[in-house]
């Protein structure tokens, strides 16, 4: 099992994929904050954490997600240039339109 910073730059890495683009300090920052202590929480609708089934078939549509994250991150921005608060609120849009059970409650 992968550990929770293997797992955090293997986010960090398919949302830089999705986008097309490296991610900026704060883009990392923000990404960082939001998801590092939610690899190792199991959410209310599931008895696993994302890193119990992050190399399952669960945690592999996690990672679909993800890449998916980095493309609405990147839309309309050519570079990356977000704020905290503006990729906050683009990942919330993210989780709360999944139907993954993993996903971070979004008011996070």
């Amino acid at each position: 099992m992968p550990t929770q910073d293997e797992i955090m730059a293997h986010i960090l890495q398919l949302v830089s994929e999705g986008a097309g683009a490296p991610l900026t300090p704060e883009v990392e920052a923000a990404l960082r904050e939001r998801y590092y202590n939610w690899i190792v929480k199991t959410p209310k609708k599931v008895q696993t954490t994302p890193r119990e089934v992050w190399e399952k078939p669960e945690g592999k549509a996690i990672q679909q997600r993800l890449r998916h994250l980095g493309k609405e991150l990147r839309k309309g921005h050519d570079k990356l240039q977000l704020d905290k608060n503006a990729c906050d609120a683009i990942c919330a849009t993210v989780e709360t339109t999944s139907d993954c059970p993993h996903c971070p409650d979004p008011t996070i």
